[in-house]
């Protein structure tokens, strides 16, 4: 009973879901603005960095025709990775060893 629930459920979803998408193609003269944004990594979440900020860009598009447009974008990446290679130990006076490495990518298209 379960089984044919989801079937109809997901054959119904299927089917409004593919009348409602209108296709749409550019016309010379269209415009499109892109801004691209990580907020995953603000909390570490990010491509396997600790820290990361300010990691996307923006892109702007004017359609010259139906084939061709004229872009122009830019990308900005910082990472900061800190890696604790040895823990602080007041029993034996050891002191927390860090290794930090900081990576700054810019790219302009």
């Amino acid at each position: 009973m379960k089984l044919k629930i989801t079937i109809i459920a997901s054959l119904l979803f299927v089917i409004s879901t593919s009348f409602a998408q209108e296709i749409y193609k550019q016309e010379s003269g269209d415009k499109s603005f892109e801004v691209d944004f990580n907020p995953g990594s603000f909390f570490g979440s990010g491509d396997a960095s600790q820290i990361g900020f300010l990691n996307g860009g923006v892109k702007y598009r004017k359609f010259t025709s139906e084939d061709s447009a004229l872009r122009i974008g830019f990308n900005a990446t910082y990472d900061n990775d800190i890696n604790i290679i040895q823990q602080e130990n007041d029993d034996l006076d050891e002191l927390e060893l860090k290794e930090k490495n900081s990576y700054m990518f810019i790219s302009f298209m």
